[in-house]
């Protein structure tokens, strides 16, 4: 028990490191869902309980938003997960991945960070929120299916 203990103090000392980056940013939506997540997973494992729903688990390795995004951008698109995050570069996963890190820019993160969570540099984060815009402003069909992936992710539909 007290190993267990530990552990889970210890992801809550993550949680509180990525609220702090949250707050900094005037974030505070952003720092009160990492800690809401954070306190039910840590009561969770100290009451014994079966594991915390699959929406409610939070790799601290991942960003909870990104995560988040990442999932209705696969839903949306028809590709999993595992493509957006791996190097497939067929259109299908290529436009999802390219979503999901503008979608995630857009959510007001850092270019920095959106290139830490995507394993990419910040000048192709850069470069893929320049190419979604321009799909945006140029290109009726595919600026559609990314405006329905943003609004699913603004949970407007």
């Amino acid at each position: 028990m007290a190993n267990r203990l530990k552990l889970k103090l210890d992801h809550m000392g993550m949680a509180l490191d990525f609220a702090e980056q949250h707050i900094a940013r005037q974030n505070f939506e952003g720092a009160v869902v990492v800690m809401h997540v954070a306190m039910k997973q840590l009561l969770y494992g100290l009451q014994g309980n079966a594991k915390a729903s699959e929406e409610e688990q939070v790799t601290f390795e991942g960003h909870p938003v990104i995560e988040r995004i990442k999932r209705i951008c696969a839903d949306v698109l028809d590709v999993s997960v595992k493509d957006i995050e791996g190097k497939r570069k067929t259109q299908s996963v290529a436009l999802a991945r390219h979503c999901a890190v503008y979608y995630s820019r857009e959510s007001g993160l850092r270019v920095e960070e959106v290139a830490k969570y995507f394993k990419r540099t910040s000048s192709s984060v850069s470069h893929t929120c320049t190419k979604i815009e321009d799909l945006l402003e140029c290109d009726r069909e595919m600026g559609a299916i990314i405006k329905l992936v943003g609004k699913k992710i603004r949970g407007k539909e």
